[in-house]
């Protein structure tokens, strides 16, 4: 009913790519419609294969009907285009917003409307409005030629690469996607869960697979309890929600996206020997290294400024689009990361062009010489009889 041109052969590659388990491949495209109409946080149903008259089965008609008598699934009847979910592609997402939701549900359904009422009304909806805003903001932001905040180049090309190996996965009914040359990796998304409530991971492994296999995780839609994003010791791809998330990429050289919110980065100089490359849209995050916040620098040279107290250089690289902040332990040279398209106060990290004013040593003394004392109570008195040249004040 909801997409009465849909095909025999079509509907076929659907349901043969809705579960990685044979016998919950029902279950999987009727999941994948439950949270195009009602958000990607529902309960995942339990797999059961009809032949085997299982009660879970049960489970799964009275969804199906309760499903059907819904007014937000009626309303829809008639007006959506179902394909199998290997044709969305990043630019569609981009520009389409329920194919987005398909590529941001990782469904094996590609989903989208036939007029732009219904889309109006699905991007409207309690369950898809505050996603939709935040998919609105990022195109208006590539239209005016600055970064999305929300879902950047990076994470659609990560996301669209999940969804094709998870479509792989399940029509092999496998565990695993095997590859050829390299592209071993593993994808999270630890909102997405199964009727277990374990977060989803897709494994792919190529012939030969590195000693350390890099990870790809998503907290989409801030799904993830403690908003702790950890790496391991491949070249991992974090992704924070728009929620307050902490990214810690651990070994390698490891790409961390907050997203919008309060995101902290966190590094440790004696294990983290990689070198991170930090995005954070919206420059309200943080970085932390060896559990103290990083708090930018004074002018060293042209582009460079220096932390002595926490034993930091920053560096300015690049240009446009490719401009990056590179964090250096002034201690040992290492590189920690590099923040990618940095202005002069985001993330914390502000620059000065001159050195702090002094303060007052020990017993209360100024570190420092001012011989402007007008307007106050002071009188200055230097004593230099003792010195053989030079210019001798006495006086109160």
């Amino acid at each position: 009913k909801l997409a009465p041109d849909l095909s025999i052969e079509a509907l076929n590659q659907i349901v043969s790519s809705g579960s990685h388990i044979a016998k919950g491949s029902l279950e999987g495209v009727l999941d994948a419609v439950r949270r195009f109409i009602h958000g990607a946080n529902i309960e995942s149903l339990p797999a059961s294969d009809a032949s085997e008259s299982d009660e879970g089965r049960v489970k799964f008609h009275e969804t199906l009907a309760q499903l059907q008598a819904d007014p937000a699934y009626r309303a829809l009847e008639g007006k959506l285009c179902i394909q199998p979910a290997g044709a969305i592609a990043p630019q569609q997402a981009c520009e389409d917003f329920a194919a987005f939701v398909s590529l941001y549900a990782l469904s094996p359904v590609a989903i989208t409307c036939t007029d732009s009422q219904t889309q109006n009304a699905l991007g409207q909806s309690e369950v898809w409005k505050k996603v939709y805003q935040n998919w609105q903001a990022d195109k208006a932001a590539r239209a005016a030629g600055k970064p999305a905040i929300y879902y950047s180049k990076q994470w659609y090309a990560d996301r669209t690469e999940m969804l094709q190996a998870m479509l792989i996965r399940n029509q092999l009914d496998a565990e695993c996607v095997n590859v050829n040359g390299q592209g071993s990796a593993d994808y999270v998304d630890l909102s997405i869960r199964d009727h277990a409530k374990t977060p989803t991971r897709i494994s792919v492994r190529s012939a030969n697979p590195p000693a350390s296999i890099s990870q790809v995780i998503f907290d989409s839609n801030g799904g993830s309890s403690s908003k702790l994003l950890n790496g391991g010791n491949g070249d991992d791809r974090l992704y924070g929600s728009s929620q307050d998330n902490t990214l810690k990429g651990d070994a390698g050289n490891d790409y961390l996206e907050g997203g919008a919110g309060n995101d902290t980065y966190v590094f440790s100089s004696s294990k983290d020997q990689g070198t991170d490359t930090v995005f954070d849209s919206d420059g309200q995050g943080r970085l932390m290294v060896d559990g103290h916040t990083l708090q930018g620098g004074q002018r060293k040279a042209d582009k460079v400024w220096v932390n002595e107290e926490q034993g930091v250089v920053y560096s300015l690289t690049g240009s446009g689009a490719n401009t990056y902040l590179l964090v250096k332990n002034k201690k040992s040279g290492h590189i920690m990361a590099r923040i990618r398209n940095w202005t002069n106060g985001q993330l914390g990290l502000s620059m000065t062009d001159k050195a702090p004013d002094p303060q007052p040593g020990p017993g209360g003394t100024q570190s420092g010489l001012g011989l402007d004392q007008s307007g106050t109570s002071g009188y200055i008195h230097i004593n230099a009889g003792q010195a053989d040249k030079g210019v001798s004040l006495a006086g109160n």
